[in-house]
């Protein structure tokens, strides 16, 4: 068997069962992100997407944190959390006004010498959205979602992080 080969029966594989790999990788991909946003569990998580410079107020602030920090709605649903472990930090923002599909945690591990605050997401719903792009007239509706959830999550863990620091 030859590469070519190879390629023709993924293809063809890939063709002959879409519908059905597409949900089973949607699905897995509720099933990891339900999972990277839940309170408890491992403070890493999820794929890094992005990342950027904490800054000097934010990183002293996460320096001296020393407990978890839980923002509840009033159905006593986590809404927003700091979850600190050792010299690691989950941050995870949800917002009732925009819910979106992608939703993202910040990282930052202050063990590093130069820490950055990680943007993490699910690699199966991101897997999803590659196949989803293979219906090639979806692009610019996915491209659109993508960036108001990229947008939205990030500035919203960037808010929750900024508003804790100037409290302190």
């Amino acid at each position: 068997m030859n590469i070519i080969h190879i390629f023709e029966e993924s293809f063809n594989l890939l063709r002959d069962n879409y519908w059905g790999i597409l949900l089973a990788v949607f699905v897995w991909g509720v099933i990891d992100i339900v999972q990277i946003t839940n309170y408890k569990g491992e403070i890493k998580r999820g794929i890094k997407i992005w990342s950027k410079p904490l800054s000097n107020e934010v990183r002293q602030y996460l320096i001296r944190l020393t407990n978890d920090y839980v923002d509840e709605n009033f159905l006593s649903i986590h809404q927003s959390f700091v979850r600190v472990k050792s010299q690691e930090i989950l941050v995870s923002y949800k917002s009732w006004i925009l819910a979106t599909p992608f939703q993202y945690v910040g990282y930052v591990n202050l063990s590093l010498p130069n820490s950055r605050l990680e943007f993490r997401s699910s690699l199966p719903l991101h897997l999803f959205v590659v196949l989803l792009a293979l219906n090639v007239w979806l692009i610019p509706v996915i491209l659109i979602i993508l960036l108001v959830s990229f947008i939205s999550e990030t500035m919203g863990v960037q808010r929750i992080l900024n508003k804790l620091a100037h409290k302190s």
